[in-house]
């Protein structure tokens, strides 16, 4: 099961992680892609100075309203909430697939 950039739109991160978590095949993995409160701190600093964002076209009023739960703090992710949703501890991606020898992001 994959899910990328999605559960920052979900003010109920901890049903939804129950739900993906519970469709996942026997002997298979939930991959996540998630918004942390480090992410959260850098999209509040766009917010507090739109000038420093890359994208010159950057609008921050229609950010704002995208990224509204992830800013105000009701749909961030950490290890300690993923494991209190779902009773195990989140795992690394790299942990079960092989990393690149070089550098690929």
């Amino acid at each position: 099961m994959f899910c990328y950039g999605t559960l920052c739109y979900v003010a109920e991160s901890a049903p939804a992680l129950r739900n993906l978590y519970g469709a996942v095949a026997p002997g298979g993995y939930l991959v996540l892609g998630y918004v942390n409160d480090q992410g959260r701190a850098t999209y509040q600093g766009w917010l507090d100075a739109p000038d420093d964002h890359p994208d010159e076209s950057f609008d921050p009023e229609r950010f704002e309203e995208r990224f509204r739960l992830v800013v105000e703090g009701e749909s961030t992710l950490s290890y300690r909430s993923i494991h209190d949703a779902l009773g195990t501890w989140p795992r690394s991606f790299w942990e079960f697939t092989d990393r690149p020898d070089e550098r690929w992001v």
